[in-house]
């Protein structure tokens, strides 16, 4: 198998766990705020976690640029992402502040999931040429997508026939272990002198261009995120759907994902990139808000719709970052994108979670439908700028 191949299958593995985290998070805190529709403290804790990864995926990629040591940092991550989810269930000891215990715990979880995106993406980056970085990036994503689907599915069916502790078993016996066996599976990269790396290192940081992918990251990955962990609260509090049906719902929209990132990839490999995104964001704003007024079944479609040109786009916004970004500098360049859209997800989990109980959940969902079309926006100037 060759290098970039290995990194792949390996990075591939570690995405489906660590893209479940968020949403796994947020199926168990449904389970136990939810149906109450403490809508809050739901935000409070989602919240904890995005930013955690904010603050974590700039530090992590900054550290992978020093040491070269990206595949040890994500093996880590994995354990410890997988290792802090697992103390959920402790909360009970704890009833006189779950919610503190919770947002600590999840805080924790994403200080360790933060290690992946900017350091995992960058490795894949480095080793892949730039004809077939978009189609790696988006096979390397779908992993992610397997987990967003799985984890819906298989924490709710656990906590539904089984025990709510149960659903932290698959991290238990499958998530630590992987972490701990791949940190000796990833190939080295190949490393270079800090002597060599330029004096001013931080001055690309400034430039319009990386800023223009930070507003594409905040605003999408803020719509994508928040919509994404409130659907379960959204479905058992608003809709008063049971777990499973919830979980079920929750993974028919996701399923699609799998498909959505290789092919957003591979089409951006034989396109402008920056120009088949924008596309991309408009139609899933304008998918999630035909999903609010349309009658539940027929809104499902568009939901579904929504999330998968959402996730098309990210496997692109990687491929970008490789594209056109130095080498020296990439890994903490692509935490400081990927951790914008953390940072303004974080900040709208908790006005969504305001907003979701002074008014109504649906309201909340309003909001989030213009931030798609308003990344198209920006997309559309980044096209500029690369031309």
């Amino acid at each position: 198998m060759s290098k970039g191949k290995r990194i792949l299958f390996l990075s591939a593995t570690t995405h489906i766990f660590i893209d479940s985290f968020s949403i796994g998070i947020a199926i168990v805190i449904s389970e136990i705020f939810g149906k109450n529709q403490k809508y809050f403290d739901v935000g409070i804790i989602l919240a904890s976690f995005t930013i955690a990864t904010a603050i974590a995926e700039p530090l992590w990629g900054f550290i992978s640029d020093m040491i070269q040591k990206r595949g040890f940092i994500v093996s880590m991550g994995l354990f410890g992402a997988s290792f802090f989810f697992s103390l959920f269930p402790l909360y009970n000891f704890f009833s006189f502040s779950s919610v503190l215990y919770l947002s600590v715990v999840s805080f924790l979880t994403g200080l360790f999931a933060g290690t992946y995106h900017s350091v995992a993406t960058t490795f894949l980056n480095e080793t892949v040429c730039q004809e077939n970085r978009g189609f790696f990036q988006g096979i390397n994503n779908a992993g992610g997508s397997v987990g967003r689907m799985a984890a819906p599915f298989v924490l709710s069916l656990l906590i539904a026939k089984v025990s709510f502790s149960a659903a932290f078993l698959p991290y238990i016996f499958l998530g630590i272990p992987i972490g701990v066996i791949s940190f000796f599976l990833y190939p080295k990269a190949d490393s270079f002198s800090i002597k060599n790396l330029p004096e001013k290192k931080f001055a690309f940081v400034v430039d319009r261009f990386v800023v223009l992918l930070m507003v594409i990251s905040f605003l999408r990955t803020a719509f994508f995120l928040t919509a994404l962990n409130f659907l379960p609260s959204f479905l058992t509090g608003f809709k008063k759907f049971d777990s499973i049906k919830s979980g079920y719902i929750m993974t028919l929209v996701l399923a699609s994902g799998i498909f959505a990132q290789p092919i957003g990839g591979k089409i951006s490999d034989y396109s402008n990139r920056s120009f088949f995104m924008t596309i991309l964001l408009f139609a899933s704003g304008f998918s999630f808000f035909l999903f609010l007024f349309l009658p539940f079944s027929i809104g499902l479609f568009f939901l579904a719709l929504s999330f998968f040109a959402t996730l098309m786009t990210f496997p692109i916004l990687f491929a970008i970052i490789g594209d056109e970004v130095p080498r020296e500098n990439m890994g903490f360049l692509t935490g400081l994108v990927s951790g914008a859209g953390g940072l303004s997800a974080a900040v709208l989990q908790i006005v969504s979670g305001a907003m979701s109980e002074k008014i109504s959940p649906q309201s909340a969902f309003l909001l989030l439908s213009l931030l798609p079309i308003l990344s198209a926006f920006a997309s559309m100037l980044l096209r500029k700028k690369l031309n």
